[in-house]
């Protein structure tokens, strides 16, 4: 009987252990069928390590100030260890205690997740740190048992790839805490404005609370649940023996200092600097794609001088406003250094939160007088033009394949033969027209073309009004060409890129100057030295400044629109003003809206250059140079002689020139000669009493002006021997003839 009980208990046992068995080895079958099923659904060890999460591009000024973060996460990765220890360890606290301790997927947890969620009929979740970074990073949030499956094996796999450490940066620098805020270090600027390194321990608990409900624990919309959560993960923290009691009591008695309303760098209107920084970001889409730029973590230093920047948003918000009752409600600035074709300044508009059309880079508008220099300078290199060269101003009609044209001057007293240098100064257009029908209206789209104008070839025709900036500009544009006549003849592409750099600081691009000659040293000079002309003698005197300048002003028919782009050596600026519907705007000409504040900016920018003791270049560059003159190179290197300089302009002067009286310009800074220029009112010259061109009064007769400071020279006994006539171009197709001026419209008075 003994045996009989005895082999039958053995029985029993044997029947246990094989039906475990059984089981066991059916769910092991069922285990390895869902990993084969599953596993090649979900990333390979290789795939792992070639991750990157996505990281926040960052665009800055020239100073380092930072103007704008793009990103579709807001992310900056660091590695965990950077992180604050409390925040590591308030988020294993919460999220998963025996993080240490399992392979990815923690059965035990799941069975206590199961225990409690019978219990207390609620939903306790059991997914480790590792699978909510697989779920995050790789999978969906659906709730299928598929999908359930998926993130355990990958889970599996992402342990055996990375070491715990890593596993655990990869989750703070990908997770989600709200607000778009991605990572941990998004997260204390986004809720607390802080580097990861003065958060609080309080803080800390916090930000590691969010990760299971962001939008409910968030201590902007709900700061009490916030602080609640907080203190529930305070109190993990301390029954792991994480913190002290007495840290527990005081971070818990911690007041919630979060930010009223959360950072929102991605909005448009909190971007520094915005007509530039758009600017800016159009071009880098242009060239690396939008998902590079907006998750490339790029770090880009561009060209932006924010205190030339302000100066230029000042002046033409001022000038809006001053000028609502003429019909002005568009404007633009646009400073380059001449040298590089750095982007100094851009301002596109009044006020980009109410309009963020960029006036200096879309704005196509009639350049009027402005395109002048433009159709000199290609008659210089096609035809041998000189400044001293002589045409008449006298109205004619002109007749071609272009129809019928009859221009007109501004004035009536701008008719008889003048020289060129004096047609230029005094914005004569008849002038201007006979020379570009001489030269060809085709050769000066080419020679725009060549300086940076109209390079697609869709908004300038070859008509004789051209001439007459019958075409289509930007401000950017105009801006760029005039850098040539500042520069020695060099075309430099503007730019607002210095370089880029990765996250790590590896560097991907740096911007190289390459200047190409676009007119000859001989037009270089005669250019230049009349654009100095039309400042000191002609439509341009409110623009003068007691330093080399020169520039030219636009006006177009009807005075839709008004320009004054202007040159120094070491500033290259176009400002246009103009109105949204194309109206007439009253009393407008671009020396009396446009030239003071482009003054101001000239100003501004030799005081910032000596401020910072860089001297302001006091001359232009000679002819026949190999490139553009070296920002280090150029100017005096004493910044003393430029304030001793400076004071120079205490005292107006009248200099007799070589054919009349020039007036200097009074200092702003001298107390009792601050009194801004208001556009929109005359100016008197300091001679006679009389409106200086180029103001609302009536510009002056085209008496004898002669080029600025350094005209060619006269040719000796030896003439230059004239170029030998060329045969007449072939006829080009007759488009539609050009219509004529509307009746009552004003001819272009510069």
């Amino acid at each position: 009987m003994t045996n009989r009980g005895g082999w039958r208990r053995m029985t029993v046992w044997r029947a246990v252990l094989l039906g475990t068995l059984m089981v066991d080895g059916l769910v092991l079958g069922l285990a390895l069928g869902v990993y084969a099923t599953v596993a090649p659904m979900v990333p390979d060890e290789a795939t792992l390590g070639n991750y990157r999460p996505q990281e926040t591009t960052r665009i800055f000024a020239k100073d380092g100030t930072l103007l704008a973060s793009l990103f579709v996460e807001n992310r900056q990765v660091v590695p965990v260890a950077s992180m604050p220890r409390n925040l590591v360890n308030a988020t294993i606290a919460i999220e998963d205690q025996r993080f240490y301790e399992h392979p990815g997927v923690d059965p035990r947890g799941i069975g206590r997740a199961l225990r409690e969620n019978a219990a207390r009929s609620s939903k306790q979740g059991a997914s480790t740190i590792t699978q909510q970074l697989a779920r995050q990073v790789f999978l969906s949030r659906e709730q299928t048992m598929l999908r359930k499956f998926k993130e355990m094996t990958l889970a599996v796999r992402i342990e055996r790839r990375f070491s715990k450490e890593e596993i655990l940066g990869l989750y703070l620098n990908e997770i989600c805490y709200g607000h778009r805020a991605y990572g941990v270090v998004a997260a204390a600027d986004t809720f607390f404005g802080k580097k990861l390194d003065q958060l609080t321990l309080g803080e800390c608990a916090l930000i590691a609370g969010l990760a299971k409900n962001p939008v409910g624990y968030s201590p902007i919309l709900h700061p009490e649940a916030a602080k609640g959560r907080r203190n529930m993960v305070l109190q993990k923290m301390w029954e792991q023996r994480k913190i002290s009691q007495q840290q527990l009591d005081e971070a818990k008695a911690e007041p919630i200092h979060a930010r009223k309303k959360g950072a929102e760098p991605w909005k448009l209107h909190n971007y520094r600097a915005p007509w530039f920084t758009t600017y800016v970001i159009d071009q880098l889409e242009k060239q690396f794609g939008h998902d590079k730029v907006y998750g490339g973590g790029l770090q880009i230093y561009t060209t932006l001088d924010l205190e030339l920047q302000a100066q230029a948003q000042e002046l033409l918000s001022e000038s809006m406003a001053n000028l609502a009752h003429a019909r002005a409600n568009r404007g633009a600035v646009v400073a380059l250094d001449p040298r590089t074709g750095a982007i100094l300044a851009m301002v596109g508009g009044k006020e980009f939160e109410k309009d963020e059309f960029n006036g200096a880079t879309q704005a196509y508008r009639q350049p009027g007088s402005s395109f002048k220099p433009i159709v000199y300078t290609t008659a210089m290199e096609k035809i041998g033009l000189s400044p001293y060269d002589t045409y008449s101003g006298s109205p004619s009609t002109f007749r071609g394949y272009w129809g019928v044209y009859s221009p007109q001057n501004f004035s009536a007293n701008q008719g008889g033969e003048m020289s060129v240098a004096t047609a230029l100064a005094q914005s004569v257009n008849l002038v201007a027209v006979r020379v570009i029908i001489k030269t060809g209206p085709q050769s000066v789209i080419e020679q725009a073309h060549r300086m940076g104008i109209d390079e697609k070839g869709k908004k300038l025709q070859p008509y004789p009004s051209l001439a007459l900036g019958s075409g289509e500009v930007t401000p950017l544009e105009l801006g760029n060409a005039y850098c040539a006549f500042a520069n020695g003849g060099f075309r430099v592409d503007g730019y607002g890129v210095e370089c880029i750099t990765d996250s790590r600081g590896n560097p991907i691009f740096t911007h190289q100057v390459k200047p190409r000659r676009v007119m000859s040293p001989r037009t270089y000079t005669n250019m230049n030295s009349m654009l100095q002309g039309v400042v000191s003698n002609g439509t341009g005197r409110r623009a003068a400044i007691n330093s080399p300048c020169g520039g030219k002003t636009g006006t177009t028919n009807s005075a839709k629109d008004v320009w004054f782009v202007g040159i120094t050596p070491g500033l290259a600026c176009a400002v246009w003003i103009g109105n949204d519907s194309n109206i007439r705007m009253y009393g407008a000409t671009g020396g009396d809206f446009c030239a003071p504040i482009w003054r101001s900016m000239a100003l501004r920018a030799r005081e910032l250059a000596r401020d910072r003791g860089h001297a302001w270049p006091d001359e232009f560059p000679r002819p026949g140079e190999e490139g553009p003159p070296s920002v280090a190179q150029t100017g005096n290197a004493n910044a003393e002689e430029q304030k001793k300089e400076e004071k120079g302009e205490a005292k107006t002067e009248t200099k007799a020139g070589p054919t009349g009286p020039i007036a200097t310009t009074v200092d702003p800074n001298v107390p009792g000669a601050n009194t801004k220029p208001v556009p929109g009112t005359p100016v008197t010259d300091p001679v006679g009493g009389r409106p200086t061109p180029g103001t609302t009064g009536t510009p002056d007769g085209p008496g004898v002006v002669a080029p600025g400071p350094k005209p060619e020279p006269k040719p000796e006994p030896k003439p230059e021997p004239k170029p030998e006539p060329k045969p007449e171009p072939k006829p080009e197709p007759k488009p539609k003839p050009e219509p004529k001026p509307a009746p009552g419209e004003a001819p272009d008075p510069g």
